[in-house]
């Protein structure tokens, strides 16, 4: 008789945990709007949405939560971007927090954007808005000129240069003369 008031009670107090515990989760969803600032995309805007479970926060101090924490969905340049487009992910993107305000996300994409002059984007500051959300900038990378145009352009000019030595006879001028010495 014991043993089934005991394993009444502890059924109950499972049962009370396991509410406690799934009644907890407290996710929530943030609105993001971003803004490229500098460079040939200046005016450029983006928009979606971040979320991720306040219950995993103490609010106290500085806290990181981790890809697999949070959820992302941001569109810029006309296609949309998640948390599994992120460069390094699964190490990232992650959402920082202080006393349980977010304050950044660290969210870089540099493949797949299917704009040509654009090699990647990341956004980083979190700033609240009036009335809900954050907004950010957005950081793009340009696709760079590469160095190696240059590198290939001297390396042209040298050869021809070369070449001209070479159809004047200089060059074997040149030979001949460092063979005999």
């Amino acid at each position: 008789m014991k043993t089934l008031i005991y394993t009444k009670k502890l059924i109950a107090v499972l049962f009370v945990l396991f509410l406690s515990t799934s009644a907890s989760a407290k996710i929530i969803t943030e609105n993001l709007v971003g803004e490229v600032f500098h460079g040939a995309f200046s005016g450029e805007l983006g928009a979606g949405s971040f979320s991720y479970d306040a219950a995993l926060l103490t609010g106290l101090g500085e806290e990181t939560l981790n890809s697999d924490k949070i959820s992302i969905e941001f569109t810029v340049f006309g296609q949309s971007f998640t948390k599994v487009d992120d460069v390094d992910f699964p190490s990232f993107p992650l959402l920082d927090f202080y006393d349980g305000t977010p304050v950044s996300l660290e969210f870089a994409v540099l493949f797949g954007i299917d704009e040509p002059d654009v090699a990647g984007f990341e956004i980083y500051d979190l700033l609240p808005v009036a009335g809900g959300g954050f907004q950010t900038e957005i950081v793009v990378e340009p696709v760079p000129l590469p160095i190696t145009v240059g590198l290939f352009s001297s390396g042209l000019l040298g050869l021809m240069g070369y070449r001209i030595k070479a159809s004047n006879g200089e060059i074997f001028k040149e030979m001949a003369a460092g063979q005999g010495s």
